[in-house]
């Protein structure tokens, strides 16, 4: 309990006085850290354009997601850093202190009455808005547009990048979320999954195959490392096998390695602090049940034809693939 309440002073500290220019809590924060950060995130925005895997991903969810804000990269824009100034900052902090909802978590070997005597004692702060912030609600969950869209970029690389993103009108809190991560668990959740299986170990389309459910967006996005002249016939497996799936074909081998798969995580999540956090965090701006084992629960509980609800709802939105330069295969 010291060590937890000597934290939570700290905690106090950093996020409510930082170090400032001036006084008050709206005063510019300090120059020369301000300017470290920026640089800080300058770099980090660069070397985005380097993961080409992730800019894949993020370039097909742009496109599937166009006009939401869920389409943006959570980083922001490199020729926005400039407007970051103390005096910007200073602001916009002290209205974070002001008015910005707070959510505490906690995971630590005690009870929630000394949680909250420990947060009250240490953690809170002066000047806070009688009301929080309203923030918009943290699921975009659209219908399905009518038609695909196929997008082929070119870049500096040699191994091509290959994302699908299918939409269904499926909300986090929804009854059936649970069949939808299954649909997703079983086409590509690990090792196991059928794109792993199909598309790598069977045909040698591509270096890496995964998908996973994205419950804020009601989206499945699947990923992979092609060889770029496999690319069209890796890209038609995939949807091939998406619709087998989607039908409620679940591959004994791959629901099987997938509930495994979901109950090693739930068992270690007691062991990995920052796992947990994450979970809870997640759940809760979900507005989901944080009980991890009920989780798993679930997902074994989900049947063929519960799958199959999802699949009538599932509907390609975008194909993207990342690619060389026409006619060159250069090494980055």
């Amino acid at each position: 309990r010291r060590q937890l309440e000597q934290g939570l002073a700290l905690l106090h500290e950093v996020l409510a006085r930082p170090k400032r220019a001036g006084r008050g809590p709206g005063a510019a924060l300090d120059q020369d850290l301000v300017a470290t950060e920026r640089r800080n995130l300058e770099r980090t925005l660069r070397s985005l354009g380097d993961d080409k895997e992730r800019l894949a991903a993020q370039r097909c969810l742009e496109e599937a997601c166009r006009g939401e804000a869920t389409a943006r990269e959570t980083l922001g824009r490199l020729d926005a850093v400039g407007a970051v100034t103390p005096t910007a900052l200073g602001a916009l902090h002290g209205h974070l202190l002001a008015r910005a909802p707070v959510d505490v978590f906690l995971v630590a070997d005690l009870g929630i009455r000394d949680a909250v005597r420990a947060v009250t004692r240490h953690l809170l702060w002066s000047g806070r808005a009688p009301r929080p912030t309203r923030l918009p609600a943290a699921a975009a969950v659209h219908p399905a547009r009518s038609r695909p869209r196929r997008v082929v970029e070119r870049d500096d690389v040699r191994q091509g990048k290959l994302a699908l993103a299918w939409r269904a009108p499926i909300r986090p809190d929804g009854a059936l979320l649970p069949a939808a991560a299954v649909l997703a668990g079983v086409l590509g959740g690990g090792s196991y999954g059928r794109l792993f299986q199909v598309v790598r170990e069977q045909h040698a389309l591509c270096y890496y195959a995964d998908a996973q459910w994205m419950p804020a967006q009601g989206l499945m996005l699947a990923t992979l490392g092609v060889d770029p002249e496999h690319e069209p016939r890796a890209r038609r497996l995939v949807q091939r096998l998406a619709r087998e799936v989607a039908a409620g074909q679940l591959d004994a081998t791959a629901l099987e390695g997938l509930r495994a798969s979901v109950q090693a995580r739930v068992a270690t999540l007691g062991d990995d602090r920052a796992a947990w956090l994450g979970w809870l965090q997640l759940r809760t701006i979900l507005g989901l049940d944080p009980d991890a084992r009920g989780w798993a629960h679930a997902l074994e509980r989900v049947t063929p034809a519960q799958v199959r609800q999802v699949g009538r709802r599932l509907d390609l939105q975008v194909s993207y693939a990342l690619l060389p330069v026409d006619g060159e295969r250069r090494r980055p």
